[in-house]
């Protein structure tokens, strides 16, 4: 406010100054203009004064030389004297009547200079002198002296407006330099001030930046935080449909980290939860990663399916591991993918849904489906639906330990086949045997020898006998634990449409619906996965490669189902 006050009272300064000096411009015009009349005037005076010296002398010439060259002369002078007194007379400052009396007295002057001449035509000497001396002298010599005040009293007049316009000119000078100094002082000034503005913008925007990330950023992880979370989300699901672009959420949990901050303190319990969220923040330019609870994290993946989170949740799982060093780091997590019409919290619920299953379970990451939604049971059922869950992972899990090449093979199937199984339209019930089938498909490896399981060439014919025989031995597995459906469907799970498969040689609809859909499950992830004899390949080229051999090999509709479940196609009914 100060500066202010002084900014605008510099420029009232500035503004009567520049009056002023406008006003003592015109004032020093109009005293310069005065000068040059009273110096006109002071000349003209002047001039009439010498017209009238000359008129005397001609006068004088003549009478003691009469001759037409006198008379010329006097003519001359006297028209030089009205031209003079005309001048005058024209300027408003001048005296009037001094004016009139030089004229009367002229005109007198020159009748008696007509009479000069008829005396002097006669050869009246006498005469001649008696009107020079008595007539024309006086009234030439009282014309020069009226004539010599004149232009005096105009000369010193005009000195007077002279020193009157200098003393103008000079006080302009003075005001002109004060106001160029004040008018440097006020941009210095008003620099001054828009440099403190901007430095107090710059303080201002820091702050407001400041508040900004302590809203919207985790301050130990530097992720967004709970609030940034939900207002992404529901942006994120907003241009989602309106570009009509996948999109899908993902959220996970650090798995114990109630027991490390226990045994280690919340210091190494810290570090794991900043160990998690610096693998998180380097998913990918399109990922967005947050913290949005004490050990809960959440990935907004923007032009990913489903399929493609679980992808890439499986893979910064695997990084988790490496990066932890003697202490483990792991997460368990669930994913959900958007749809049309669905709201910020519906997404966010099925995500936690598919979290909470992944939990109970055992499982790294599992995926959103429609038997997840919570039903009425009896606590005993879901106590052993529970176990089961549990017990089915970890037998998975030991299948996948025997090679390091198809790590979370097994739970990459089983989501692949709820993806397919509800994309055609399975009852609830019938997906979740067929997760829990996918999971348990390759149980068998479990009886297969690690010299033949983990080769890293091609299988003999005799190998590839023994290879067979995990169908069979999975089929024995599953069903001693009761699970008799699942176990038909494991057991038929390498059977081909056109007959040529295992163990049976079964074709077409004789092979389990959910038999054929584990298959294409099964090649569909192994063509996508690094082998120890090729690389992995890219999803459009497995798609191209089981569309391939839909018919021979493959169901078309268990083909067409995952096409839909990974690129968005057309929607099958069964």
């Amino acid at each position: 406010m100060y500066r202010r006050s002084a900014l605008l009272a510099g420029a009232v300064v500035i503004a009567a100054l520049a009056g002023f000096a406008v006003w003592a411009g015109r004032s020093n015009q109009g005293a310069i203009t005065r000068v040059r009349t009273l110096t006109m005037i002071s000349d003209a005076y002047q001039q009439a004064r010498h017209a009238v010296a000359q008129e005397d002398l001609a006068a004088r010439g003549y009478r003691l030389e009469p001759d037409h060259v006198q008379l010329q002369a006097f003519t001359s002078a006297k028209a030089s004297l009205a031209s003079a007194l005309q001048v005058v007379r024209a300027n408003r400052s001048a005296d009037p009547a001094l004016v009139e009396r030089v004229i009367a007295s002229n005109a007198a002057a020159t009748e008696w200079f007509a009479r000069l001449r008829a005396r002097a035509a006669v050869s009246d000497y006498a005469g001649v002198v008696a009107i020079d001396d008595h007539q024309l002298q006086p009234r030439f010599d009282a014309m020069t002296v009226q004539l010599d005040r004149a232009a005096a009293d105009y000369r010193r007049l005009a000195l007077a407006s002279l020193q009157k316009a200098q003393s103008s000119e000079r006080m302009v000078l003075a005001v002109v330099a004060i106001t160029i100094a004040m008018g440097v002082l006020l941009l210095l000034s008003a620099a001054a001030t828009m440099r403190y503005r901007a430095r107090l913008e710059r303080v201002r925007g820091k702050e407001v930046e400041r508040l900004k990330r302590a809203a919207l950023v985790d301050n130990l992880t530097g992720l967004g935080n709970h609030r940034a979370f939900e207002e992404d989300v529901a942006l994120a699901l907003a241009e989602s449909m309106a570009a009509e672009r996948p999109l899908s959420l993902a959220l996970l949990d650090l798995d114990g980290l109630k027991q490390i901050n226990d045994r280690h303190g919340h210091q190494a319990g810290d570090e794991c939860i900043r160990i998690l969220a610096s693998v998180l923040a380097q998913a990918g330019p399109q990922i967005s990663a947050y913290r949005i609870g004490g050990d809960e994290f959440a990935l907004l993946a923007r032009d990913l399916r489903s399929v493609d989170t679980l992808y890439l949740v499986q893979h910064l799982q695997s990084t988790m591991a490496t990066a932890s060093g003697d202490r483990p780091v792991a997460a368990s997590a669930g994913a959900a993918e958007a749809s049309p019409d669905l709201d910020r919290d519906t997404l966010i619920r099925r995500a936690d849904l598919a979290l909470i299953q992944a939990k109970r379970s055992h499982r790294r990451c599992v995926l959103y489906n429609e038997t997840l939604e919570p039903i009425l049971e009896l606590p005993d059922a879901i106590a052993e639906r529970r176990h089961t869950d549990a017990l089915a992972t970890a037998l998975a899990r030991a299948v996948d330990a025997k090679d390091a090449y198809t790590h979370s093979h097994c739970e990459t199937v089983s989501e692949l086949c709820a993806m397919i199984g509800q994309q055609l339209a399975l009852a609830p019930e019938r997906v979740a045997k067929l997760r829990l089938a996918g999971l348990l498909h390759d149980v068998g490896k479990i009886g297969i020898i690690d010299s033949i399981l983990q080769k890293p060439a091609p299988l003999t014919d005799a190998e590839y006998e023994v290879m067979k025989t995990h169908t069979r031995l999975g089929h024995a597995i599953v069903s001693a634990a009761e699970r008799s459906e699942e176990a038909e469907w494991i057991l038929h799970h390498h059977e081909r449409i056109d007959g040529s498969g295992y163990p049976d040689g079964l074709a077409g609809e004789a092979i389990p619906l959910e038999s054929r859909i584990i298959l294409v499950a099964d090649a569909f992830e192994a063509i996508t996965a690094d082998r120890p004899y090729r690389a992995h390949r890219s999803q459009e080229v497995a798609l191209a490669e089981l569309e391939r051999c839909a018919g021979s090999q493959f169901d078309a509709r268990c083909v067409e189902a995952l096409r839909h479940c990974v690129a968005g196609e057309r929607r099958q009914a069964a």
